[in-house]
């Protein structure tokens, strides 16, 4: 008798310490929705860890190392209708998968099926705010100006793709920072976003990947390149071209943050100047003035971004 197939294959890299993971696998079996897959992702670290005895787990060895090449293998080993990522340490609330489902139903042929998130870091958390009335449910071409004021609508685990999508956009191998949204981005070339404003899992701060550190030019993406690429084969659209100047601009500002001055500079002067003029000012600012200046500007900019990125919509 041949195998049912699962709508859900849910990819989880084995990588954080033990008490994360099992948060993440125990918020797994939790789901209200019960017709999933997980693959469980090894790099080698984990292998003793001990996996609750369920027919819908299975464990697979990662062909490569680092969280790309772990993504990838969990897609390549999927049999789900849809893929589900799911974050090494990050959770779900137990409404996740059936939310998502119905999502998939209301909204059939879009690329990406995507919910909002909580932020934790330790000590605090709190919902990712977003320039979206409390609820917002529905469909999008692009999802790219929802980044423009904060962090962007979903995390990695709060993101479903069809099996196909997953497949024809691997992870690009030695990135360590915005791997996923140049996933997302390019699924978002060829297909419209279905979201919902409400959070239903929560992303952990404590990651390396989410400290918001600039790791160098070989762990990061050239986002000008591939956008002149794109455009000169007619495949960039205005707001997607306008999406790769806002993206290098925050590698701009983790460069300037981690000290990599003479190296921002030479990227910022790549960049179109009219694209993003008072962030691109903001930029410059940060790399000119003092540190302590703008240490004493920080409550004002604290008040300016909970304006930008629509904290006075709602707090949902």
């Amino acid at each position: 008798m041949k195998k049912k197939q699962p709508f859900f294959s849910i990819l989880l890299p084995l990588r954080a310490p033990r008490a994360r993971l099992q948060k993440s696998i125990d918020s797994v079996l939790a789901q209200r929705e019960g017709d999933w897959e997980l693959i469980a992702v090894e790099e080698g670290k984990n292998r003793e860890l001990r996996l609750p005895k369920d027919k819908r787990i299975r464990r697979v060895s990662s062909k490569g190392s680092g969280l790309s090449a772990a993504r990838n293998t969990g897609v390549a080993s999927a049999q789900g209708k849809y893929v589900a990522f799911l974050d090494s340490g990050d959770e779900w609330e137990a409404s996740y998968l059936s939310i998502l489902k119905q999502l998939i139903r209301d909204f059939p042929g879009a690329g990406l099926y995507g919910t909002n998130y909580w932020i934790d870091d330790g000590k605090e958390k709190w919902v990712n705010p977003l320039r979206l009335p409390a609820g917002w449910r529905g469909r999008k071409r692009y999802f790219f100006d929802w980044m423009y004021y904060g962090r962007p609508p979903f995390c990695a685990s709060s993101v479903v793709l069809p099996l196909s999508a997953a497949r024809q956009n691997p992870f690009v191998d030695n990135l360590k920072a915005g791997e996923d949204i140049l996933v997302w981005f390019q699924v978002a070339l060829r297909h419209e976003t279905a979201y919902l404003k409400e959070p239903h899992s929560t992303y952990f701060l404590g990651k390396p990947e989410g400290k918001g550190v600039y790791f160098g030019p070989m762990n990061h993406f050239d986002w000008l390149a591939m956008g002149q690429r794109l455009k000169k084969a007619g495949q960039l659209s205005s707001e997607a071209e306008k999406f790769t100047v806002w993206a290098t601009l925050l590698q701009i500002r983790k460069m300037i943050a981690n000290g990599w001055r003479e190296q921002a500079f030479r990227l910022l002067d790549r960049c179109p100047k009219t694209r993003f003029p008072l962030y691109t000012a903001y930029l410059l600012g940060l790399a000119f003035f003092p540190q302590s200046l703008w240490k004493m500007l920080q409550p004002g900019v604290k008040s300016a971004r909970w304006f930008l990125t629509g904290g006075f919509f709602s707090k949902g």
